[in-house]
């Protein structure tokens, strides 16, 4: 991923778009691969200024089109532990009061 590496890495930019494709079977904005251990740890975009944001709808594309979560709000999860800061969509908005409902400490 050298061009890519060069892009982020090289130039500091401030974000990174996850993109509706998959790598390695995985939808890239549910990649901890590619947002944690690329993107953050080894290109080391750590600054609370980096962000990383969903192409448009490509975070409900993790359940609807790749099948890889059962739901909406498993699949706006899967994107947010990932590291996808932003969701370029309304599967954030729709879901994860949802999914945090859900959890005892965290109820609304």
């Amino acid at each position: 991923m050298p061009p890519f590496q060069a892009c982020v890495r090289d130039t500091d930019v401030l974000g990174v778009m996850c993109s509706y494709n998959a790598y390695n079977g995985v939808p890239t904005c549910a990649s901890e691969y590619l947002l944690q251990t690329v993107l953050r740890d080894f290109w080391n975009m750590t600054d609370e200024a980096h962000w990383v944001t969903s192409d448009c709808d490509a975070v409900a594309n993790i359940y609807t089109d790749h099948y890889y979560t059962k739901d909406g709000p498993t699949a706006a999860a899967a994107a947010l532990n990932a590291g996808t800061d932003y969701d370029c969509g309304n599967t954030y908005a729709q879901y994860l009061p949802v999914k945090l409902a859900m959890i005892p400490s965290m109820a609304l």
